[in-house]
């Protein structure tokens, strides 16, 4: 078996129904592809928070401002606030979601 080759065409067909599902969301709520990316990048790639932001439902979201502090120490104060009030777990989540390892 050709594991590579099966791993690349099982992410070509999971791109593949995000695409198809962002594509969904963008014609149901009158949105360009540009809107629902910075969307779904705010939402950290969950489809079920980009649809809940889309119907005016609180969800957490993240700016590249906050995602630039989640690189720093807990101590950073910005980053300590984010754990407050955003809270821990969407902390890690987030984390996971741009790669960045727990310290």
């Amino acid at each position: 078996y050709d594991l590579n080759g099966l791993a690349k065409q099982l992410d070509l067909e999971l791109f593949s129904i995000l695409g198809s599902k962002l594509n969904d969301l963008a014609k149901k709520y009158k949105k360009n592809r540009e809107e629902i990316i910075e969307i779904f990048k705010e939402c950290s790639g969950v489809i079920q928070d980009v649809e809940k932001k889309l119907k005016g439902q609180h969800v957490t979201t993240w700016s590249e401002a906050e995602d630039d502090h989640l690189l720093k120490p807990e101590s950073d104060p910005v980053h300590n606030y984010l754990i407050k009030s955003k809270g821990k777990d969407a902390v890690a989540k987030r984390k996971a979601y741009l790669g960045i390892k727990e310290q």
